[in-house]
């Protein structure tokens, strides 16, 4: 192989796909950018000269001398390897690899190619003194980890210094920040190049965002700027002047985000339009800038005049937006971070990466490309943040198609409502929320369901104005008059039986929903896995989900007014007479709710536990055993008799339950039963049994009628507290009745489609049974058709890295548009309350004020919380229950007053906040 120690910026002979790996990601960009800017026609893009060291040069290095280095680092990240998590393990290593690389010098040949490049590019043409030594490894500025200053750069290096530089720049990669974030991304075996660039003794710095990397808004730039070198600002030594740029497009049929064919540049698009919106004056108290002396070097100043000045003229703020427009066309219009530097008013660009924190932009459903779109967060509104699986997705589809064509009796799919984005799903509320009537119905909706996502459709219409998002119409005379049709004729004689008959409706619903569960299960068992096909298991899923909503909606539609209607009502009368904190008195009716199916079952799961407690042999094995070695002895048979019993039983009636159950991709308590372990072993070690959830139950149930009697005695209205407060009470369990009827029939669905998995198994096709909930519906289609049509297993393992990335995203917005703009925020909160400094405030769904520590749980499944905690986590489904009978206070990032979260926090009268 022919070695290329060092690659001149310029060079244009080095095939694109090889510049990664020989030069690194800040290489390869400042190459790519070098290019663009010599067939560039208008000087749009100015990169300084340079050149860069190659990973030949560094892996030269490595080998010289029998491998000494090499073995040198081998024989220390194996001691690492065996302590990944030991931390000051980690630091020695660190250290002893630096001073390996600290004894070593450059093989002779790649000094004198180093030489010669400075020599070409520098001396010869006495353009500079100084240049600029940074690293560039193969990890970095990739689109999914950018690993932003975790390697070395070194400013206003003499020439005769760059040797030395270059070393210490090889040496960063195994700097002890470096291998954790190594670490933390699963990246391994990278190499590093290094850059060697003319310095810009630049007068104003800074960094250029071609989106915004707040919000995600993808037609607004943002620009920080600061005297001297950029340094000071990405080292976080002084604060910036902030520019906000929005970018309109003239031509609308122009979209950033179509991938062009062409890696050369495009020249900026002279249509654009920019406008500054914002222009925020930072501190500047500070700068950096480089030593004049002969051995090179900066230095840290003090900046005491003209602190209050712009850095930048608005012709400049303008120049550079342009600039990063052209950038962003080159890397095919995917946004990225910029670094520039101006000397004599001339911008340069030094660097150029993508922005990795971006959420995804949804696909523009609709017929112009201009036309805005709104979508909600569905993992919001269920409480949770995680990626559904591509079988959880569908699944969704097809019970919102169903509603949709419910809905609209056939007139439209419930495909146009979602779309799925970072693997997640968001509704598309578009077309409601531009009628008149239907915003009306989803802010008062959300208000109780998701105050968070109200807060974000807010500001979504304040940031885009009325002019995108306007109404375009009211509701149609057709859907009018069905509507008044169905109500009268359907909703109406039911809704007037349940407000005077509230039990008995409570009870109609929910026998009707198990007599659909009932004929599920009898489909199902019609269904034998020997004669059954793929295919066969994939229309049951279609048509058992497709049919839940029109089944439901029926049953729902009188009930959900009285419920809502008494409660809303109860909450004006109260608020109206005793003030805003009247709202809480009517939370404590709600306690202690007969029929909740989740409160059910987690009595059922304390009467398991209670048998196993009651039973010597089966305590013991809970209590010396852990949750997995538990869980492994059920699935085999082996808990002794009592406890194998129990958990049976217990299984048989909710083993379909799991965590995040409403993706249908997620394992269930029967099929992974270590997490319903890890509650039991918490149950049956509980002594206190005031603690008990019967206990919670029978005392909450005796604070509720209380609470009637006294309220109704305050209020001087004991009558309509009493009428109102049975209806709440009778139908307020429906509202978790629908959800884990879902859940029912979805078990009965996937424990069919485990059995293909396994047929799937056994033929070679995957590895796994659960592998086909990685697979789509039309994809497990075509698998039945032609088994061999495409690479399975391959097309899995695809997916199960697709997930595992978005799994580890953090941030995932409320409301999301089609221009990129995200809303992360909570529920909107008054200015006085704002103002007050250490306060995080949240919108109250359970009454009261406690004290106590913080545990932050992302997984209920890993986690024992202990007593009296405050439990504080993204969101909370059924599996999470248990941990509500050992907190003393929950806060969520997600949720309102009829989320699950909230039901329990009031059901076991703790405070809560979302």
């Amino acid at each position: 192989m022919l070695l290329k120690l060092a690659i001149a910026l310029d060079d244009a002979t080095v095939d694109v796909s090889e510049l990664s790996l020989l030069v690194g990601g800040k290489g390869k960009n400042l190459i790519l950018l070098s290019r663009a800017a010599a067939t560039s026609t208008n000087n749009t893009i100015q990169v300084p000269p340079g050149f860069v060291v190659t990973t030949h040069a560094y892996q030269a290095l490595l080998e010289s001398n029998n491998k000494e280095l090499q073995d040198e680092i081998d024989a220390e990240l194996q001691r690492l390897d065996a302590a990944a998590d030991d931390n000051l393990l980690l630091e020695q290593v660190s250290q002893h690899i630096q001073l390996a690389f600290s004894k070593k010098s450059l093989p002779t040949y790649v000094a004198e190619e180093i030489q010669h490049q400075i020599t070409r590019l520098f001396l010869s043409s006495n353009t500079t003194t100084f240049v600029a030594v940074r690293s560039s490894a193969t990890c970095e500025d990739l689109g999914e980890a950018s690993f932003a200053g975790q390697h070395d750069t070194y400013l206003q290096i003499a020439f005769h210094d760059i040797a030395s530089k270059i070393l210490d720049c090889f040496a960063s990669l195994f700097t002890a920040r470096a291998l954790i974030y190594r670490r933390n991304h699963h990246v391994q075996h990278p190499q590093m190049a290094v850059v060697v660039q003319q310095m810009v003794n630049s007068q104003a710095s800074g960094v250029l965002f071609t989106a915004n990397p707040l919000t995600g808004h993808r037609y607004q730039l943002v620009i920080e700027a600061v005297s001297g070198l950029g340094e000071a600002l990405v080292s976080g030594l002084t604060e910036p002047d902030r520019y906000i740029v929005k970018r309109k497009k003239k031509n609308a049929g122009v979209n950033h985000n179509i991938v062009k064919e062409t890696t050369a540049l495009l020249e900026h698009n002279t249509n654009d339009e920019y406008i500054i919106l914002e222009t925020n004056i930072g501190a500047k108290k500070k700068a950096i800038v480089p030593k004049e002396e002969e051995g090179g070097g900066v230095q840290l100043v003090e900046h005491t005049e003209k602190q209050s000045e712009l850095v930048l003229h608005e012709t400049t703020v303008l120049e550079l937006a342009r600039l990063g427009t052209a950038i962003e066309d080159l890397y095919q219009g995917e946004p990225q971070d910029v670094e520039w530097a101006m000397y004599q008013n001339i911008l340069h660009v030094v660097q150029s990466r993508p922005i990795t924190t971006l959420f995804p932009v949804p696909l523009n459903k609709s017929n112009g490309e201009d036309d805005l779109e709104v979508l909600f967060s569905f993992g919001a509104i269920q409480g949770f943040s995680a990626p559904f699986y591509p079988a959880g997705q569908d699944s969704v589809q097809l019970l919102m198609g169903g509603m949709i064509r419910f809905a609209t009796w056939g007139r439209r799919q419930g495909t146009i409502m979602l779309n799925i984005v970072g693997e997640r799903l968001f509704l598309n509320v578009t077309r409601p929320i531009r009628n008149k009537v239907g915003r009306q119905v989803i802010r008062k909706g959300l208000g109780f369901l998701e105050p968070g996502i109200l807060a974000g459709l807010d500001k979504t219409l304040e940031e885009n104005g009325e002019d995108r998002l306007a109404y375009d119409s009211g509701m149609s005379p057709f859907m009018l008059i069905r509507f008044l049709a169905f109500q009268l004729f359907n909703i109406l004689p039911g809704a007037l039986s349940a407000l005077a008959f509230p039990e008995r409706s409570r009870d109609k619903v929910i026998a009707r929903l198990n007599q659909f569960v009932a004929s599920v299960q009898k489909k199902a068992d019609a269904m034998p896995p020997t004669t059954t096909t793929l295919a066969d298991v994939v229309q049951f899923k279609r048509e058992t989900l497709g049919e839940f909503f029109p089944t439901v909606v029926p049953l729902f539609g009188y009930n959900v007014p009285v419920l809502l209607g008494s409660m809303v009502t109860l909450m004006n009368i109260t608020t109206k007479q005793l003030g805003p904190t009247g709202k809480d008195r009517v939370y404590l009716l709600t306690r202690g709710i007969p029929h909740n199916p989740t409160t059910e079952m987690d009595m059922e799961l304390w009467s398991t536990a209670q048998t196993i407690q009651a039973n010597a042999m089966s305590k013991q094995e809970f209590q010396c055993k852990s949750a997995e070695d538990l869980a492994a002895d059920y699935m085999a048979g082996r808990l002794s008799p009592r406890a194998q019993q129990a958990v049976q039983g217990f299984m048989d009636q909710y083993g379909m339950r799991g965590l995040y159950e409403i993706d249908f991709g997620r394992p269930r308590w029967r099929e992974k039963p270590a997490p319903l372990m890890l509650i039991l072993k918490t149950y049956v070690g509980m002594e206190e049994k005031s603690h008990a959830p019967n206990e919670l139950f029978r005392r909450g149930e005796h604070v509720a009628q209380e609470e009637i009697l006294q309220l109704g005695l305050d209020l001087g209205r004991p009558r309509t507290v009493t009428f109102l407060s049975r209806r709440i009470r009778a139908l307020a369990a429906l509202r978790e009745v629908p959800k884990f009827t879902i859940i029912r029939i979805m078990g009965i669905v996937r424990a069919k489609l485990i059995e293909q998995g396994e047929k799937l198994v056994s033929t070679g096709l995957l590895e796994e049974s659960e592998d086909v909930f990685f697979l789509h519906d039309n994809e497990l289609d075509q698998l039945s058709a032609n088994p061999i049509s495409r690479d399975w297993k391959t097309l899995v393992g695809e997916r199960k890295a697709i997930m595992e990335r978005e799994t580890s995203r953090m941030r995932v917005p409320r409301v999301l548009t089609t221009d990129g703009y995200g809303y992360y925020g909570g529920a909107a909160i008054s200015s006085q309350l704002a103002e007050k400094e250490n306060v995080l405030i949240g919108e109250p769904v359970s009454p009261g004020v406690v004290e106590g520590i913080v545990r932050v749980v992302y997984d209920p499944s890993k986690t024992k919380l202990e007593h009296g905690e405050v439990l504080v986590c993204h969101g909370t489904d059924p599996s999470w229950t248990p941990l509500f009978l050992s907190a003393c206070a929950l806060v969520m990032e997600v949720g309102g007053l009829v989320t699950h979260g909230s039901i329990v926090a009031r059901e076991v009268g703790i405070p809560a906040v979302d």
